[in-house]
């Protein structure tokens, strides 16, 4: 009993893996197609479902509200990606655009170089919609 359910433990967790994969790409495919609002919302409806990848679904919603014109709630949204991940430099890249359309320059800047550093450190964490590219096949 104990390795059956051990092994459906695994079976689930490889399911709820294999959904995320799939949340990932719809909200990838939604922001190249620049359809931002449904970008947002794939990217909540994977939050809300804990798919995993938490940070790269905020950070995604963040992305398309950018685009949108919505910074304040980009910002928001990077905030609590980098409450999680604090060493995510494509969520610093990302506030330093938004703090840039805000008119504040040289907390954008900071930004931006906090963003080059860990990139220098760590690489990309995550791929985001630039850095994939999509085949369907």
């Amino acid at each position: 009993f104990l390795v059956a359910t051990n092994m459906g433990e695994v079976m689930m967790g490889k399911i709820k893996s294999g959904y995320s994969d799939v949340y990932r790409l719809i909200v990838l495919s939604y922001l190249n197609n620049k359809d931002f609002a449904q970008a947002i919302r794939y990217a909540k409806e994977a939050i809300a479902l804990g798919m995993g990848y938490r940070e790269i679904f905020l950070l995604y919603a963040a992305r398309a509200s950018y685009e949108l014109g919505h910074y304040q709630a980009s910002i928001k949204l990077i905030k609590e990606a980098l409450a999680i991940d604090p060493r995510y430099a494509e969520a610093y890249e990302l506030l330093s655009q938004n703090l840039d359309a805000t008119q504040q320059s040289p907390m954008a800047e900071q930004m931006k170089t906090r963003a080059k550093l860990l990139k220098e450190q760590n690489g990309m964490k995550y791929p985001g919609p630039n850095e994939v590219n999509l085949r369907i096949l």
